[in-house]
């Protein structure tokens, strides 16, 4: 009796074996490498999420043992300093985004009281160890945040300054605005035009990519105008890019360079896509259908946003070098004006349009992606909120006579941030919940009043855009029980169970966050459930972002698990009944 087929059985069953035992390691992978993603170590990052940094730069001066508003300063710090990390912490257990806080004290000296973390109980901790002594050096705050923030890895960053007084240690107001204004705009910003001789049909890009380094020049940047040059070149640049130009052929995935050899080079959404590019503020691709199918995860603008660009813009039509002059020579004068992206770029398609015209529908040639960033941004917004990194939102309170507010307002101005003046605690938590909105999005309404027992009002309405990443609204009050009514734009409303609910904090402040959310007006309703007879005192403020956001998906981890489970206990049954029979050939 031959032996074969009872071995060729046994190793048939082997294989078996070993496969099982790979299911039963990758069931136990699954578990762990989910448990990995939703409850890692705060500070260690998931690739492809937006790193924010924000820093509390908190006065801690003597005067802040004064009363003040009925309790005492120091108190009304720690206490609105609370109500932010409250808002915050509730992002960690978003996907899509990691938030790193640090906690910066100033006196007459500065020191970091709590290093960049996730941990929150960290966090209140150091807030609440910051002891009131000595005079106010903000500009060695200022420059303790800043060292701090710069040798640190971030995507975006916002500091929130307070102080209640004068700078009366170190650098006079004057000093301060000066050195803050070299540390901001030390480094030029940079920018890289391509054009090129394609030696076919005497398309010529050159010269539109001179006239355009010439305007980003002008503009003050640190300009390099590539002309003839090959994708090698364009690669090593771009990570250090905040503009990058592009005239020349394209197509919806793919940018064709031009070198000496006259071999056409080619960068494609796929190189991108392994580029990290988070100081690129605006990615302009001058070529036939670059903005096709744009929400194609492939497209060349998709991959250049979703590498860090801000702004991406292209053509979703065939287009020639005159058309691409007359669209660089009408979008640069609408920039100077403080036009929109958005605006800017269509000024140039009419421009273009009369120059050549090509389509009946101007307006459609081209496309600026993503469309929550171009309708509403200029590039003197870019510049100033990503170039630099970071925004300072100033907070001052107390006494307005004791306060150097034309000194704050100039730290917000030259960051793109704003002054905000606390003028009673409550007002001071408002303010600090108000920064968190202007730090990560784009403000879409406040709305304050006083509300009576059983009484709902319509706080206000909230215009949504299509494309907004996210829609964010917060409801704060000083205490008792309020309650917030959000209503989608067909009069839903907003519950536990809503699609793409993200975040539904109901505990004060209320904290309600939609990923993708239908664009439309939304009604707010504050409704007052527990409250003093004479009513009392909310605010809502509510924001859109264009960072995309992701709440964890159970469902799909539990079906993987189930999956693995059922090949692991559908399988091992055999194996225990097999082994005996595998052994005994193996013995044979």
């Amino acid at each position: 009796m031959s032996k074969m087929p009872l071995i060729g059985a046994a190793i048939a069953k082997r294989r078996r074996h070993r496969a099982v035992a790979w299911a039963l390691v990758l069931l136990v992978l699954s578990t762990v490498l989910w448990t990995g993603c939703s409850g890692k170590p705060p500070d260690e990052f998931t690739p492809g999420e937006t790193v924010i940094s924000v820093i509390l730069l908190m006065d801690t001066t003597g005067s802040m043992t004064e009363s003040w508003a009925g309790g005492v300063k120091m108190d009304s710090a720690r206490q609105a300093a609370h109500r932010l990390l409250d808002v915050l912490e509730e992002e960690a257990g978003v996907v899509g985004r990691r938030y790193r806080v640090a906690v910066i004290g100033f006196n007459t000296s500065a020191w970091v009281a709590q290093e960049f973390t996730s941990d929150f109980a960290l966090l209140r901790q150091a807030v609440d160890g910051l002891n009131p002594d000595g005079q106010t050096d903000i500009g060695q705050g200022l420059e303790t945040a800043l060292g701090y923030l710069r040798d640190s890895v971030f995507h975006r960053a916002y500091v929130i300054l307070l102080s209640d007084g004068m700078a009366n240690a170190g650098r006079s107001s004057g000093q301060i605005l000066e050195w803050l204004r070299g540390a901001l705009h030390g480094e030029k910003l940079v920018a890289s035009v391509y054009g090129a001789n394609y030696g076919l049909s005497d398309i010529d890009t050159r010269g539109v990519a001179s006239f355009v380094g010439d305007a980003l020049s002008g503009r003050g940047y640190d300009t390099s105008v590539l002309l003839d040059r090959g994708r090698p070149v364009v690669l090593s640049r771009l990570p250090g890019d905040n503009v990058f130009w592009f005239s020349g052929h394209a197509n919806w995935n793919v940018m064709g360079f031009h070198d000496p050899a006259n071999d056409r080079t080619r960068v494609s959404s796929s190189d991108v896509q392994r580029l990290d590019l988070p100081d690129l503020l605006l990615a302009v691709v001058q070529g036939c259908l670059a903005g096709k199918d744009v929400e194609d995860e492939g497209n060349i603008l998709h991959t250049f946003v979703d590498s860090g660009a801000r702004v991406a813009i292209g053509y979703s039509v065939l287009t020639y070098v005159p058309q691409h002059d007359a669209w660089a020579r009408a979008f640069w004068p609408a920039v100077e004006a403080g036009e929109t992206i958005r605006a800017a770029a269509l000024a140039g398609t009419v421009r273009a349009y009369h120059e050549d015209p090509f389509t009946p529908l101007p307006a459609s040639v081209v496309v600026t992606y993503p469309a929550s960033v171009a309708q509403r941004m200029t590039l003197r917004d870019l510049e100033e909120q990503a170039a630099r990194g970071f925004r300072i939102y100033t907070v001052g309170f107390g006494d307005r006579g004791n306060l150097d507010e034309n000194l704050l307002r100039g730290i917000a101005g030259l960051t793109g941030g704003e002054y905000l003046y606390g003028g009673e605690a409550q007002a001071l938590e408002n303010i600090f919940v108000k920064a968190q909105h202007l730090g990560t999005g784009d403000l879409q309404g406040e709305f304050s009043g006083t509300v009576k027992p059983g009484e709902t009002l319509t706080a206000g309405v909230v215009a949504v855009l299509e494309g907004d990443a996210d829609l964010r609204i917060t409801l704060n009050w000083p205490g008792s029980t309020v309650g917030l009514r959000l209503y989608d734009p067909k009069g839903h409303l907003i519950g536990p169970d809503y699609p793409r609910l993200v975040i539904y904090r109901q505990e004060r402040p209320t904290y309600v966050v939609i990923e993708r959310p239908m664009p439309g007006p939304w009604r707010v309703e504050v409704v007052g459930q527990d409250v003093a007879a004479s009513g009392t005192p909310f605010y809502v403020v509510a924001s859109t972002s264009d960072v995309p956001v992701r709440g964890a998906e159970p469902v799909e981890f539990l079906l993987w698990v189930a999956i693995m489970a059922f090949v692991a206990l559908a399988v091992a049954p055999r194996v225990r009944l097999d082994r005996p029979y595998y052994e005994e050939v193996r013995a044979r």
